[in-house]
């Protein structure tokens, strides 16, 4: 399992609330090995996180994060992330092969493509429009208070009799990574 966009554990109760839904994830899901990474984490979470074996990635890759090339599916939980996060992680990951091994904690991905004008998420963020006509998405229950914590939260993956379809978008270059054209400081982003 990999963490990105959890927060600092020390100065944040939202941030305490999802770490215990990794933790319980892991634990039902017999999940062993963890990673974690925020900018924010101070030292006092980094300990923390250690103490339930979950490694702090050494480095800020801002979500340019490939999966491991082995067979093994990964559970990458990324809650409440900037839009360009999304786009990084998918960049880092955009084959038939990961895709078919990922499944997405995150953001609802549908809600940017509704959101936001369809030109400008294709200039800043051109994995999600592709790939959510064919993302399976199952939300989390809205039946959490308080709701600031797992709201928008849905598990994603792409199904297997999907994967094919999610590169033909790009013509015949087929699985070409879509790069954003644009740039866009994070600090005006929406979450």
């Amino acid at each position: 399992m990999v963490c990105f966009g959890l927060g600092s554990l020390e100065n944040s109760r939202i941030a305490q609330m999802q770490l215990l839904l990794l933790l319980d994830l892991s634990k039902r899901l017999n999940i062993t090995s963890m990673e974690a990474y925020d900018p924010a984490f101070t030292s006092v979470d980094e300990l923390l996180l250690g103490s339930y074996s979950i490694s702090v990635l050494p480095t800020n890759t801002h979500g340019h994060h490939p999966l491991p090339s082995d067979d093994s599916t990964t559970l990458v939980y990324m809650p409440h992330c900037p839009r360009t996060l999304y786009q990084n992680f998918l960049f880092s990951n955009w084959s038939e092969d990961a895709l078919g091994r990922l499944i997405l904690l995150s953001n609802e991905i549908s809600g940017y493509v509704v959101r936001e004008p369809l030109k400008k998420l294709q200039a800043l963020a051109p994995c999600l429009p592709l790939i959510v006509p064919h993302l399976e998405t199952h939300l989390l229950p809205p039946n959490f208070p308080p709701n600031d914590v797992f709201n928008d939260l849905a598990f994603h993956w792409v199904p297997k009799g999907k994967l094919s379809k999610v590169g033909e978008g790009e013509g015949e270059g087929s699985w070409e990574r879509p790069e954003p054209t644009e740039e866009r400081e994070e600090k005006d982003e929406i979450v």
